[in-house]
């Protein structure tokens, strides 16, 4: 069977011996501020200098749930501003005074909380006529479509259809590698949510003739009403995102403004059909306004889902359906109320913890390594996101030239100041290295994040519910090392919705 290794996380924004640079400098200034009172001969001060070094290096060094505990205290002041000024607590339009629900471009903005507020969600046609929801984040300069999409899976698959299919992805993401192309971010998000029937009840009425059986009316009755527990329903959706930056002569061509940016994207997409095709990846459908705004929705009211699929299959079922459309309006995507705490986030009837994927597997893995933590439980629902950024070669060549000079430059200084080289440096070195030798072969390179979010309906089930992905990730198919995202919680759920959000920074989530 194939395997799969070699990824690393991104250390773009250290400096020396794997710190950041504020950690670093904390290490330097504590360094020089003992040398300096040795060297002058300021023992007096010694009694003052030294348990302040010690606790600048403590700040640097030791680390706190995967941060530095400078890190850990800038976060826990900031979060306890923001409680006092109750920059925590969202309230919903219904909480809230009547507002224009427009930008003064006149575009719908759903009513959303915190990193999700600036979005604009456009319609555009696409094929015979077809309208598709693009979402554009006016700070990220991006513009964004979601597919609705199937694909067999890994799972059962053979090694050499697995090989295929992996390979597939792997030139579809190769593509927007290349310069010129003006695909900046691609997401992968699934969903499993416990199904409660209520597409099933519905297609069965809808096929239910008047002569059937009475047995056959009777036993399909009784198995639909029974106490039974549904089977987890599975869906998942593929995002592309469009960089204002990249494409701006592409956009001016296509007339400029929100239209031309749309018609861009929708092209470069519509493109890269054949190639999803080859992946696996069938496209059940772009996502209209409405559509997009159900699943964002049913993400912050899990108990929304079941009435909301029940609309939806009937709208679909009945031929010149004449009640409201199915969907969602944007104007009521968003929460009633919503709440972060220190390690969750509280939003209508939903309890969420949303983890970052801190450390891939250092060994090699098969490709359905995944599986074990994709689905859910009769309880918690899990949504996981993998977000993808091509980069250009040009700037490939950078980020791997910045790699080796790090690795570098930290295993010189231990070499000259007698430490020990650890043998994860000499490997982080060797695999910058091989990653240069790729790129100057025509490979792309590629940064990613996953994140993973549980959510339960039951606030006394949350702990429960992340030990039970905390044990499925650490198991022996995933190794996958999470880190629980301290103070952060509310932006990091937004990582997990489909409206391509960016990776993480120097900032909260960073």
């Amino acid at each position: 069977m194939e395997t799969y290794h070699g990824w690393k996380r991104d250390r773009a924004g250290s400096w020396a011996l794997g710190l950041s640079l504020p950690r670093a400098l904390l290490v330097v200034a504590a360094v020089v501020m003992t040398a300096y009172t040795f060297a002058y001969g300021g023992f007096v001060a010694l009694p003052v200098v030294l348990p302040v070094a010690g606790l600048m290096l403590v700040a640097a060094w030791l680390r706190v749930q995967g941060l530095a505990v400078g890190e850990w205290v800038l976060r826990m002041v900031r979060f306890r501003r923001a409680k006092v000024r109750r920059e925590t607590w969202y309230a919903g339009a219904a909480w809230q005074p009547a507002a224009d629900p427009r930008d003064p471009a006149g575009l719908p903005r759903g009513d959303l909380p915190g990193v999700l507020a600036p979005l604009r969600f456009l319609t555009e046609e696409y094929g015979a006529g077809s309208p598709v929801a693009v979402v554009h984040h006016p700070y990220e300069q991006t513009y964004t479509v979601v597919l609705h999409i199937q694909f067999p899976g890994l799972a059962l698959a053979d090694a050499a259809a697995a090989a295929r299919r992996v390979g597939a992805w792997g030139g579809l993401l190769a593509g927007w590698c290349e310069d010129g192309k003006p695909v900046s971010r691609v997401g992968l998000y699934q969903r499993y949510l416990p199904e409660d029937g209520a597409e099933l009840v519905q297609w069965t009425a809808a096929h239910t003739t008047a002569d059937a059986p009475d047995l056959a009316t009777h036993t399909a009755a009784a198995l639909l009403g029974g106490q039974q527990v549904w089977q987890s329903r599975h869906e998942a959706y593929l995002t592309i995102s469009l960089s204002q930056q990249r494409a701006r002569a592409s956009i001016k061509a296509a007339g400029g403004g929100d239209t031309g940016a749309a018609a861009v994207l929708i092209r470069e997409v519509g493109a890269a059909g054949d190639r999803m095709r080859s992946a696996g990846i069938e496209v059940r459908r772009w996502l209209g306004v409405r559509d997009l705004a159900e699943v964002i929705r049913t993400a912050f009211d899990p108990h929304a889902a079941g009435p909301r699929a029940a609309h939806r299959a009937a709208a679909d079922a009945e031929p010149g359906w004449a009640g409201a459309p199915a969907g969602v309006d944007p104007e009521l995507a968003g929460p009633a109320a919503a709440e972060a705490k220190l390690g969750s986030y509280h939003h209508d009837g939903g309890y969420s913890v949303t983890y970052q994927v801190y450390e891939w597997p250092r060994s090699p893995v098969a490709a359905g390594g995944l599986v074990p933590v994709l689905r859910s439980t009769a309880t918690a629902r899990r949504a996981i996101a993998m977000l993808y950024e091509p980069l250009p070669p040009s700037q490939a060549e950078r980020a791997v030239m910045g790699d080796i000079t790090r690795s570098s430059f930290s295993v010189s200084m231990r070499q000259r100041t007698g430490g020990v080289v650890r043998t994860s440096e000499r490997q982080a070195l060797a695999d910058a290295q091989r990653q240069e030798s790729e790129n100057a072969l025509g490979h792309g390179l590629v940064k990613f994040a996953g994140y993973l979010t549980v959510t339960v309906t039951d606030p006394e089930r949350l702990e429960e519910a992340c030990a039970e992905l905390e044990a499925d990730a650490a198991g022996q198919g995933c190794r996958l090392v999470l880190r629980r995202l301290w103070m952060a919680q509310d932006a990091a759920f937004a990582t997990t919705l489909p409206l391509g959000l960016g990776l993480p920074g120097t900032g909260l989530l960073g």
